[in-house]
């Protein structure tokens, strides 16, 4: 236990540890935004980069697909189109979906991020 300073006020002590403890707590606070931050960032950077290798990838098999019901139906053109009414099909789906794929989702994942019960926390 600290020493009783009679030279000091009890009221300067206590602004004192206020003072400090609201420092503390802001420090802390700026502490848990940039973990987020780096994880959120870090997420979004696998997210971009799984993207654009599916993406590729998804190209790559989509001419494939293409050529070969071509090659089946012996018109390239065919081939194209029945590839480009298919993706047309997933575009129509993806849209009408997109809330409840991509917006409630990332909404979730934003709470449990920035929200997320350390076990500090007073009231739990």
């Amino acid at each position: 236990m600290a020493e009783f300073d009679s030279n000091r006020n009890p009221l300067d002590e206590l602004y004192s540890s206020l003072k400090e403890y609201l420092d503390l707590r802001i420090k802390e606070g700026k502490l848990s935004m940039t973990e987020s931050l780096a994880v959120l960032f870090s997420r979004l950077i696998v997210f971009i980069l799984s993207v654009i290798t599916g993406a590729v990838a998804f190209a790559f098999f989509a001419f494939a697909f293409s050529q070969w019901i071509g090659t089946l139906l012996h018109s390239q053109a065919l081939g194209a189109l029945i590839t480009g009414g298919i993706f047309l099909i997933a575009a129509i789906i993806l849209i009408a979906l997109r809330h409840r794929l991509f917006t409630d989702s990332m909404v979730k994942l934003l709470i449990g991020m920035f929200f997320k019960n350390n076990g500090n926390e007073s009231g739990k």
